[in-house]
């Protein structure tokens, strides 16, 4: 945990920065320069009030720079993250739509947009989003896990998969985003205990987790706990397959088709939580700090 002493003295770093932009904005602007680059300053003070935890302060200067200059995108984007901080998903929605009105160039800002409708549950918004914001910046890793957490919640676990890897790929060390491809490996397996190359990769990647960050005693337990197959006892029992009568008698109509889905064993009820945990650590759903935007 971050002590108070570390976090104020974090502010005192930003208060030479400001008070040049302060000097700045008075001494050498012309007046219709002014507003932006106090903003800018404000701004900032935003900054060292948020890693200060003190977020009614945040907010209250965000909402300042706004009054200010109310074609600031990145004064907008910080007010939103601080709504999004105090739980407020649908001032924080509002602000960041005003701020990608005002830039619709800001990757960072369409994540957080992203990020707030899926607090909201609204899945195909925030996958909306995050597209954007990958078209955008196609490494952005942020962007992608919060896809795959999408395609997770969706049980779309292949898609899941593919953009979790595509991390990886360029961040190896990344053990987060390996317990979380583990976690998808796994609830994919209790769904096919009869792929145990699902449960083996789980495992692979719960291991090189470990090599970047030893101390995870969770992990070490999933690691003991699936060290070995679902006996085909515990597998999941599937259906009985109708007779041919049967299938003619109950089809449904074209277009209300739903999958079946399958009962749950005790083995996967067991994992369950666990892999929530797992899941959440790894594709975290704060909103993503903008930084100033310096203007010539």
């Amino acid at each position: 945990m971050v002590s108070l002493a570390t976090l104020q003295d974090s502010f005192v770093t930003y208060l030479p920065h400001l008070r040049r932009l302060a000097r700045y904005a008075f001494r050498h602007l012309e007046p219709e320069r002014r507003a932006e680059a106090v903003s800018n300053t404000i701004a900032l003070c935003w900054k060292a009030w948020h890693r200060l935890g003190e977020l009614d302060k945040a907010r209250q200067n965000c909402e300042i720079a706004t009054e200010i200059d109310p074609n600031h995108a990145f004064a907008w984007s910080n007010l939103g993250a601080v709504y999004d901080a105090q739980g407020d998903a649908y001032r924080a929605i509002a602000a960041y739509l005003k701020s990608i009105d005002l830039d619709p160039s800001q990757p960072p800002v369409h994540v957080n947009l992203g990020t707030a409708y899926l607090k909201q549950g609204r899945l195909d918004k925030a996958l909306e989003e995050f597209k954007i914001a990958i078209a955008m910046d196609p490494e952005s890793p942020i962007a992608r896990k919060r896809i795959a957490y999408v395609y997770s919640k969706e049980k779309k676990y292949h898609a899941a998969i593919e953009q979790l890897q595509t991390v990886l790929e360029k961040t190896p060390e990344d053990w987060e985003c390996r317990n979380s491809l583990a976690a998808i490996f796994m609830i994919y397996y209790l769904r096919h205990p009869e792929q145990d190359r699902l449960r083996l990769s789980a495992l692979e990647e719960w291991h090189q987790s470990l090599q970047t960050r030893p101390e995870q005693p969770t992990i070490k337990d999933q690691l003991a706990r699936w060290s070995k197959p679902l006996p085909p006892s515990e597998w999941p029992a599937r259906p009985a397959e109708p007779s041919a009568d049967a299938k003619a008698e109950s089809a449904p109509a074209s277009g209300d088709v739903k999958p079946e889905a399958r009962p749950e064993t005790k083995a996967s009820a067991d994992l369950r939580p666990e892999t929530k945990v797992d899941l959440k650590a790894a594709l975290e759903t704060k909103a993503v700090a903008s930084e100033v935007q310096k203007k010539p």
